[in-house]
C-alpha cells in the first residue's frame, strides 16, 4: 500500500513536470515558432546570420578606426621628423631652436624674437638685466603669463616672469636697451640688432 502511494506520487510529479514541456512542443509545432533549445534550423537561419551581421558591423568600425590611427601616426611621424630637423640645426643662420629652456645673453642693442612661421611662439623668462618689450602693434603686446596681463611697447619686462611672444614675423620682441640681459628661452628664436 505504501509502495503504491509512493509510485502514484512519483508518477504525478513526473506528469506535472513533463506536461508543460509537451504543451510547449505542441504550441511551437502549431505556431511555427522554433524550439530554441532543440532546433538546428533556428541556429542556422536566425542566430548565425544575426551574429555575422553584428561582426560585419564591428569589423567596419574597427577598419575605420585603424585608418584614422594610421593617418594620425603618419602625421605624428612627419611632425617628429620636422622637429628633429630643427633641433639638429635646420634653423636659419643666426637663429636657434631649444627643446628645453636655454640661458642666453642679449647684448645691449639686440632683440630676441621667435623664429619660424607666423604660428610659432616663444617662451621667455628675463632672469637678469633690464629688458624692454618691443611691439609695433598698438593693441597687442607680449603676454605675461605670471600675472595674466599683456605688456605693450616700451614697458620694462619684469624679472623672473613667464613671458610669451605669441607670433613670429610681426615685430614683437624682447630688447636689451641698457646693458646686457640674460634670459631663459624655449622654442625657435633669433637674435637681431635693434634698428
Amino acid at each position: 500500500m505504501k509502495i503504491k502511494k509512493t509510485l502514484l506520487i512519483l508518477l504525478a510529479v513526473l506528469l506535472g513536470l513533463s506536461l508543460p514541456l509537451a504543451l510547449y512542443g505542441v504550441y511551437a509545432a502549431t505556431t511555427s515558432t522554433p524550439l530554441v533549445l532543440v532546433s538546428e534550423d533556428y541556429i542556422t537561419n536566425y542566430l548565425l546570420p544575426l551574429l555575422n551581421k553584428e561582426n560585419s558591423s564591428q569589423d567596419t568600425e574597427i577598419e575605420a578606426l585603424n585608418n584614422k590611427y594610421n593617418t594620425l601616426l603618419a602625421q605624428y611621424e612627419a611632425l617628429n621628423e620636422n622637429y628633429n630637423k630643427l633641433i639638429e640645426g635646420g634653423a636659419a643662420s643666426g637663429s636657434s631652436v631649444s627643446a628645453g629652456f636655454t640661458s642666453i645673453k642679449l647684448e645691449m642693442g639686440t632683440k630676441l624674437l621667435p623664429y619660424g612661421d607666423n604660428q610659432v611662439c616663444l617662451e621667455v623668462i628675463v632672469s637678469r638685466g633690464s629688458a624692454q618689450i618691443l611691439s609695433p602693434l598698438e593693441t597687442q603686446g607680449i603676454l605675461d603669463v605670471s600675472t595674466g596681463s599683456e605688456l605693450f611697447n616700451g614697458v620694462e619686462a619684469p624679472l623672473n616672469h613667464y613671458l610669451l611672444v605669441p607670433h613670429a614675423n610681426d615685430g614683437r620682441a624682447i630688447a636689451a636697451v641698457s646693458g646686457d640681459v640674460w634670459v631663459l628661452v624655449r622654442g625657435g628664436y633669433t637674435v637681431e640688432n635693434i634698428e
